[in-house]
């Protein structure tokens, strides 16, 4: 006798699939939506139902605060776990955690390098570069198209960047060089009606988590133990080093693509050995 298959679709993928829809009619990006919808389904599976209680809400967050996540991230949880029980009608209160302004590491130009050195791959080297010379957030990279590219005026399109905001961003020679060899061996795939730049094993265009676990092993291998992922090397770093290098406020501030020079003032702290070169140099009668 036959074994009978279940073909019912899970009641928290059912449920996720909802929240999904929920999010769309608030306008936010796709990738957005993506990370919020996985965010919630981690949340359900966590609980175990598709109605979870303040109760369950509150024992999940006290379990990304054991995974010792950063406070950004466990914020982003609560949002989503606050807006699935808003949609199902059950509200619940977590408290925001307050975000501590000060940058606490970044990599610096030793490390930069030594991870550059360290990729064999064209397709990751490729993806590190653009992130790092261009400041871009995972998700933007993530987000690019072939068309997005234009090797003859040396620019990059970002649409939907953060805050909905389109940008043209500028590329280096480095970056050309590479992109120009990564087009040359990655054959063109047509994903959802795009042809995106980077795309998986899987055929699936990369998300922010992909892009981070990309630069994850690619810092391994470089052998740097120092903390940090995709944003603080793509955006931290590289506006750092602009800094270090006398580079003025606000054309960070522009490169970056903040609203608020306030946003980028927390870059201007430099190494103990910048220090004392500028104490060296202006300090001195």
């Amino acid at each position: 006798m036959s074994k009978q298959v279940d073909y019912e679709i899970p009641a928290i993928e059912r449920a996720a699939k909802r929240f999904e829809h929920h999010l769309r009619t608030f306008g936010f990006r796709e990738s957005t939506i993506i990370d919020y919808t996985n965010r919630s389904r981690r949340y359900l599976t966590f609980c175990d139902t598709d109605r979870p209680t303040q109760e369950d809400a509150e024992r999940f967050r006290d379990h990304l605060i054991n995974r010792r996540l950063s406070r950004s991230s466990i914020n982003n949880y609560s949002f989503v776990v606050q807006s699935y029980h808003k949609m199902i009608g059950n509200e619940v209160l977590l408290p925001h955690l307050k975000i501590n302004e000060k940058l606490p590491y970044f990599f610096d130009e030793r490390d930069i390098k030594q991870i550059f050195d360290s990729i064999t791959n064209i397709k990751h080297l490729c993806i590190l570069q653009i992130g790092f010379y261009t400041s871009l957030r995972a998700s933007e990279v993530a987000n690019l198209d072939d068309s997005d590219i234009d090797l003859i005026n040396k620019t990059i399109r970002i649409r939907g960047g953060k805050g909905d905001r389109d940008a043209l961003l500028y590329l280096n020679d480095i970056c050309i060089d590479t992109i120009i060899k990564y087009l040359k061996k990655r054959p063109k795939r047509l994903i959802d009606g795009r042809q995106p730049l980077f795309y998986s094993t899987k055929n699936k265009r990369y998300d922010r988590k992909g892009i981070y676990n990309i630069f994850r092993r690619c810092k391994t291998n470089a052998g740097i133990t120092k903390p940090g992922g995709s944003h603080v090397f793509f955006r931290h770093s590289s506006a750092t080093l602009l800094l270090n290098r006398g580079c003025d406020l606000l054309t960070v501030k522009e490169l970056l693509r903040h609203r608020d020079i306030k946003t980028t003032e927390k870059y201007l702290h430099l190494t103990d050995s910048e220090k004392r070169t500028k104490h060296d140099r202006y300090l001195r009668l």
